[in-house]
This record gives C-alpha cells, structure tokens and sequence, in this order.
C-alpha cells in the first residue's frame, strides 16, 4: 500500500515528519506527479535490541499555546496534557498559525538547538507537521521562528519513556485484585494497598503480597514508593457490631479523648443496642479502635514506615451527624500517630467528605492534612489538571486517582502532585 508523506502544491513549502523503515541504511522516495525537490533532515533514529523506550499513546490534548518569537521560549510538556514527568521524549503535532512574515518554525528537544525547521509559517495560513522531541530534564522544549512572530500550539499525541524507570503514575490495589493477588500491573512507579478487606473490621488477604509489590515500585516520583491506606467508617451506636463502652479499647490501651468530646469519656449503654446513643467520646473511640487494629493487626510490619491514608467514602458506613464522623476520624488519626506514623492523608471526593463530615471546624487535626482525590474514570491529563482543584480540607492536593482500562477491566491509577 503506497501512502502519502505529504501534500503540496506548486511554489509551496510544506514539511512533515515521518518515520521510514531502511532498507541498505537507505528510503525512497518520489512524487505522484511532475517533479519536486525533497530534502531529508534526519532527527532521531531507532536502534535494534531488546531494551529501548517504551511508547505510550495518548488521546490528543493541548499541551500548550504560545506566541513565539525569534528567541526560543521554554514549553513544558511534562507533568502536563497526560505526559508523565519521567517522560523522554513526546510525541505532539506543532501547528503555527498568525505568522506576521513568511518564515520557518522551529521546536527542538533536549538534545540541542536544531537548526532543522519543523514547519514554514506563512502568514493568513494555518500549517501543522507531527514531531517527536525529546525533553529536557525540565520536562521542556524550546520553540521558534526563525524571523517575525506567530503562534504556536502543541497537541501530544503520546511519548516515550526510557523502558526501565516505571509508568510515571501510581497504582492503588486491594482484596479486590484477589484471589491470586496478581492481577495488578507491573509498571507502577509507586504503590498504594489497602489494609482492610470489604468492611473496615476484616484484612486484605493480598495485603503481604501486595505490600511487597509496592516496595518494588519504580521510583522517581515525589511518592513513597509503598504506601498504604485503611477505611473510614461508622455505623453509630445503635448498629455497630462492636461499639465501645469505654475508653478502654479490648485487649489494648486506654484512650484519652479530648475533652470536648463528652467531657472525654465513653460510657456503657444499658437497654436493648437499637436504642442506644451515638456519643462524641465514643466514636472517637471507634475509629481509634478500627485504626489500632488496622496499624497493629492486620499484618503490617513497622506501620510508621509508610505514609497512611484514611479512605472516607460514601459506600462505607457514617452517621448523619457530621460531628459524630470528625470525632471518629481524629480518633483514626490518633490512633495512628500513637503507633508510630508520622504522614497521614485524606482519600475521598470533595463532595463524599463534606457530605461525611461536614465543614472541619479551625483546630481540629484533621484540617492540615494532605488529600488524595477521586476521579472515578478518567484520562491522566485530567488526573493532573485536578491537582489545582479544591482539597478536602486545608491542606494540599497531594495525589489524584483515576480509573483506566487495566486487561479485560480497569485499575486505579494515581498521579503525584508534587
């Protein structure tokens, strides 16, 4: 099948980018009809061998607009328009347009200042060609036209990374990857698994397998490459299998709950448990205990070693009582910082955590804490734009989770923030 490289016409010149097979170290070449003068600039090759770059298609996206002049101007294209940052090279389709005289643009990569144009520009004329640039350490490239001015835009197509260094992206797993506990992918550069089974009072039973996944995570991000996360949940006084009825957790310490929460005390009920009371003190307890367990008995060796999350949805139990749900979430955060962790976040959607526990009042503990937001299904791109959306509470988006096509289902996939 013969397929066109480019079209033209007479006393026009148009370039485009294309990738040739070699035949002898050579191509061919030729016209459909008449004659022309065709000049190959050569800007990358690739070698044979098992190893190499790993290419990575994306739906088209913007990347970025830019009025360019005859000084280059930085782009970035990583961290940005679904191009992770361990990105090596991307690649997009520059189109010039608004050109005030008939020149060349050009946009090159990481490996120097090409003099090799990626396209004319043509005053009242909008002309595009496909390019693959490789990125500066910055994550940028550098554009150009060689007299006047015009616009610029870069659409990325997809990008490359260099094979060994991991996806760029996260990946979140649980007891819903099981019963083989394998069903996960391979490419994560960090790890997230969640301790608790379907309800917050059983264990993950991929958790050892998966924890050991997480540890072998690729690296490269601001995320530590194992992290873990455990549910939120209560059912309240007058439902919940084990509700507490005193400071005292079963077999473990006594918590002191500030002070502001029923003076501090949880206290036994007596009557049937459908009439029971859901008391400040006492969710405090609950969700210390359903913490303590999860840090001390679920199987997780050293739980200050990881960076927990606390997993806040709607899909869980919680009372109407906002109030009821903060107390019960700080008991979570107490009881994890008592059994040695130091980084704790929050996971939810902005609109699941206000409806759960309401506006988190000045002082309380949870205010500062980092956020992991939700997607649901989504594009990477879309995972990174929302990292200067609203937060939980007042501290900063640190993560965001997106749903994608994982084999013949779907996986979570997060992008760090920072």
């Amino acid at each position: 099948m013969s397929v066109a490289a480019i079209s033209f016409t007479a006393g026009a010149t148009i370039a485009n980018t294309t990738t040739v097979t070699l035949a002898g170290g050579a191509f061919q070449t030729r016209v459909s009809a008449g004659k022309a003068v065709v000049n190959a600039d050569v800007v990358g090759y690739w070698a044979p061998g098992a190893g190499g770059s790993s290419y990575v298609p994306t739906p088209g996206v913007r990347a970025a607009t830019a009025a360019v002049t005859t000084t280059n101007r930085a782009v970035r294209l990583t961290g940005t328009a679904g191009v992770p940052r361990n990105a090596t090279a991307v690649v997009a389709n520059a189109k010039v347009n608004g050109a005030s005289t008939s020149s060349s643009v050009q946009v090159s990569g990481a490996l120097g200042a090409s003099t090799l144009p990626t396209q004319v520009s043509v005053p009242g004329r909008t002309l595009a060609n496909a390019v693959v640039l490789p990125v500066a350490s910055a994550g940028t490239v550098n554009a150009r036209v060689l007299a006047g001015k015009a616009t610029l835009s870069l659409d990325v197509l997809g990008y490359y990374t260099n094979g060994s260094s991991g996806s760029g992206t996260g990946v979140d797993v649980s007891w819903p990857q099981g019963p083989a506990c394998t069903a996960i992918p391979t490419d994560q550069s960090f790890g997230v698994v969640g301790v608790n089974g379907s309800l917050a009072n059983t264990t993950n039973p991929c958790l050892a397998q998966q924890l050991a996944w997480a540890k072998g995570s690729a690296g490269g991000t601001a995320q530590p490459k194992a992290q873990v996360y455990s549910l939120f949940t209560n059912p309240g006084a007058a439902k919940a299998s084990v509700w507490p009825s005193s400071n005292t957790l079963p077999g473990g310490p006594t918590v002191s709950v500030p002070t502001q929460y029923t003076n501090g005390k949880c206290t036994a009920q007596s009557g049937a448990q459908s009439t029971w009371k859901t008391t400040t003190a006492c969710s405090y307890v609950y969700g210390y205990t359903r913490a303590y367990e999860a840090a001390n008995t679920r199987g997780v060796t050293n739980p200050g070693q990881y960076r927990w999350w606390l997993d806040v949805e709607t899909g869980l139990s919680y009372v109407s009582d906002t109030a009821q749900n903060r107390a019960a979430l700080e008991g979570m955060i107490a009881a994890l910082r008592a059994s040695g962790v130091a980084t704790i976040g929050l996971y939810s959607t902005t609109s699941q955590f206000a409806t759960i526990m309401g506006t988190v009042p000045s002082g309380s503990p949870i205010r500062p804490l980092p956020s992991w937001i939700a997607l649901g299904t989504a594009r990477l791109d879309q995972a990174q734009a929302a990292c200067s959306g609203k937060s939980l509470a007042a501290g900063k988006i640190a993560m965001t989770q997106y749903v994608t096509a994982y084999g013949s289902g779907k996986i979570d996939r997060d992008w760090s923030c920072n």
